[in-house]
C-alpha cells in the first residue's frame, strides 16, 4: 500500500493541491477532476464531487424495524477523485477534520464498480462512450 502523505511530502503537489482517487471509480470523467482541483484553487481547503440520493432511505433500530424516513433532500453520494490542500490531507489519505469542504457536481456515470452487476453496467458505459467518440482520459491510453 502507498504511503500517499509520504508521497505527496517527497514530490510536492502542483499549487498544493493532492488529487485523490480510488480505483473502484475508474469511469469518473475527467471533468470532474477538473472541477474538484477548481474548487481548492479557488480557495476551498478539499473538495467532492457530489450527487443527489433519489433512493428512500430508511433508518432502523437495533432489531431492523424502520424507525423513519431520512429526508433525503440534505443527503448526496460522495464520488471520486478528490482534491485537497496538501496541509488538509490525513496520513490515511483522508481529509482532515476542520477543512472547509465544498462539493461540486458529480457524473452519474462516475460509480463505483464493486461487483459483476456494476462491471457490466460499466462495460455499458464504456461502449456509450465509445459510440459517441468520447476520447480517453489521461493516462497510458489517452496519451
Amino acid at each position: 500500500m502507498v504511503d500517499v502523505v509520504s508521497v505527496a511530502r517527497e514530490a510536492p503537489p502542483v499549487h498544493g493541491v493532492v488529487v485523490l482517487h480510488r480505483p473502484q471509480w475508474a469511469l469518473a470523467p475527467r471533468q470532474l477532476v477538473e472541477a474538484v482541483v477548481a474548487a481548492v484553487r479557488d480557495g476551498a481547503d478539499a473538495a467532492v464531487p457530489a450527487v443527489e440520493v433519489t433512493e428512500t432511505v430508511k433508518e432502523v433500530d437495533a432489531a431492523g424495524r424502520i424507525v423513519r424516513t431520512v429526508p433525503r433532500e440534505d443527503l448526496v453520494r460522495l464520488q471520486y477523485p478528490r482534491a485537497v490542500r496538501a496541509g488538509f490531507l490525513r496520513p490515511d489519505a483522508s481529509i482532515a477534520p476542520g477543512a472547509r469542504t465544498v462539493t461540486v457536481p458529480g457524473a452519474a456515470d462516475a460509480f463505483p464498480v464493486r461487483d459483476e452487476l456494476d462491471l457490466e453496467l460499466a462495460v455499458a458505459v464504456v461502449a456509450a462512450r465509445s459510440a459517441a467518440g468520447a476520447r480517453p482520459g489521461p493516462g497510458p491510453a489517452g496519451r
